[in-house]
């Protein structure tokens, strides 16, 4: 994990420290360039906190439950741990296969059950497209005639409740793709 973490800091070609402090600069003059003392304050006016003090606020009544929580998981993690005579004790690397073993344990829950609910279809046709039609009364037609740029790149026309022709959709489903978009 140390490493991973580290990657980008060893020097050579792909150390990317310059880039970074040279971004954090750049925000804080466009955020100086605009008025804002910091960008954060910029980056903050049009969403849902608005300020660094509302931000900072919600955060301090997070951190006592959160780190309450992270303990208690930790806890668990670490019985799995040793119930498998694994040797040692939890961190950071860990917790995403050990908790997903708590998880399966306490819960009787198995991820891939939910995996047929997330197939790509599935969330398109019967997720995205179900709920525009239902909020918006969207329909979706797909068009296999076009050229794309990736055989995995799908292309759909769009009509309104009235049936009028609305710019067309390609959603780009390559793995990297959703990927991305699981992640965040």
């Amino acid at each position: 994990m140390a490493a991973s973490l580290a990657r980008g800091s060893h020097g050579g070609k792909f150390d990317n420290r310059d880039v970074v402090v040279k971004l954090a600069r750049l925000r804080a003059e466009r955020a100086a360039l605009l008025g804002y003392p910091t960008y954060a304050d910029y980056s903050l006016e049009d969403q849902t906190a608005k300020t660094t003090g509302v931000v900072n606020t919600l955060l301090a009544e997070l951190a006592k439950p959160a780190v309450t929580n992270a303990r208690k998981e930790a806890d668990d993690i670490q019985k799995v741990i040793d119930a498998e005579k694994g040797g040692f004790k939890v961190g950071a690397a860990d917790w995403a296969m050990y908790s997903d073993k708590v998880r399966a344990e306490r819960f009787n829950f198995d991820e891939k059950q939910l995996k047929p609910y997330f197939e790509l279809d599935n969330v398109l046709v019967n997720g995205v497209f179900f709920a525009a039609g239902k909020l918006y009364g969207l329909t979706f037609k797909e068009r296999k005639d076009l050229p794309v740029y990736n055989p995995d790149v799908r292309v759909f026309d769009v009509f309104d409740a009235d049936g009028k022709q609305l710019p067309s959709s390609w959603p780009t489903c390559t793995r990297a793709a959703i990927s991305r978009a699981a992640r965040g």
